[in-house]
């Protein structure tokens, strides 16, 4: 499907609800759809932009415009590949017109490939909650250039097991900036994921004061953030709150090499708040430049148990 272009789509009797219902098939291609409002959102759209069904296969959605939709991309089948598509701004890419969520995935659809999209002025980016998918490159409250800030409510939510968010190779890191509450959140279904080589709260160059309200929070278990081979790093900067939180049982996770700077709070806080994270390791870290402690495990009097924290 090419150049097809939707405005007020939304019926209150439509079965589906969604401008682009695939329902079966595989080896689909949207290309170069504009799904949405152009200049500004008077009413939602549809509900859900494109909607991929569990019994399909894989469909490619490249280049595509979303936004002013209650869901930009629903997908409940595994397989996807979603890249270089506006989602939630309008066809210039640097002025936000808000979804509801960007990018939706559901629990049993596995092993898609979320890459090079701007997904930016949303309610919330993007929500996974399945397993093995690789989420890549893409800008995350900004324009594709990462110098105009375009700010989500919620950055990226991840509920599920296995996936890689960010990569080693130049350009597999996601720029999550300027987002008004947490940047990137591990949820306490969140098990064995790689965060590696991304910029949260600040643009490519580094050089913009950007910032989340959070930078990096953790409920989940046993996952790596960042480590010190090349290209692993991770740099949390100008966090409202702490670059990174532990809440509750988050035990047994990773963080290894990354920057953690310039914040207006904690660089790492383990908190007390709906239970005690036990048995992570902070390692090799640059924590610097926060206006509260490099590390804070709260509240004073409570019994750590299983902290590692390393030399260096």
């Amino acid at each position: 499907i090419r150049g097809f272009h939707t405005i007020g789509f939304l019926q209150p009797t439509m079965q589906h609800e969604a401008a682009i219902f695939i329902e079966t098939g595989a080896n689909n291609l949207l290309e170069r759809n504009h799904i949405g409002y152009q200049p500004s959102c008077p009413i939602i759209n549809t509900q859900y932009g494109v909607r991929i069904e569990q019994g399909s296969g894989s469909t490619t959605i490249i280049k595509n415009v979303f936004n002013c939709n209650g869901t930009g991309i629903d997908v409940w089948g595994g397989g996807q590949i979603i890249r270089n598509n506006l989602i939630g701004v309008d066809p210039s890419g640097t002025v936000g017109i808000q979804n509801g969520n960007g990018i939706f995935v559901f629990e049993l659809a596995h092993g898609n490939i979320i890459q090079n999209n701007v997904v930016s002025g949303n309610i919330v980016a993007m929500i996974v909650y399945s397993d093995n998918n690789k989420i890549l490159g893409n800008r995350v409250g900004t324009d594709w250039s990462t110098n105009i800030a375009i700010p989500n409510q919620g950055g990226i939510s991840v509920n599920g097991d296995n996936n890689i968010i960010g990569g080693t190779n130049p350009g597999e890191g996601n720029i999550i900036s300027n987002n008004t509450s947490i940047a990137l959140d591990l949820y306490c279904g969140a098990e064995y994921n790689l965060v590696y080589g991304n910029i949260i709260g600040t643009n490519l160059g580094g050089s913009a004061v950007m910032g989340n309200r959070d930078g990096l929070t953790i409920m989940g278990h046993k996952n790596t953030i960042g480590g010190i081979n090349p290209g692993e790093s991770n740099r949390i900067l100008y966090s409202q709150f702490a670059g990174i939180s532990l809440y509750a049982v988050a035990y047994s996770n990773l963080i290894k090499g990354n920057e953690i700077a310039y914040g207006h709070a904690e660089g790492i806080l383990g908190t007390s708040a709906m239970g005690f994270p036990e048995s992570n390791t902070f390692s090799q870290n640059s924590i610097h430049n926060n206006r509260r402690l490099g590390i804070d495990l709260e509240p004073a009097g409570i019994a750590i148990v299983g902290l590692h924290v390393e030399p260096g």
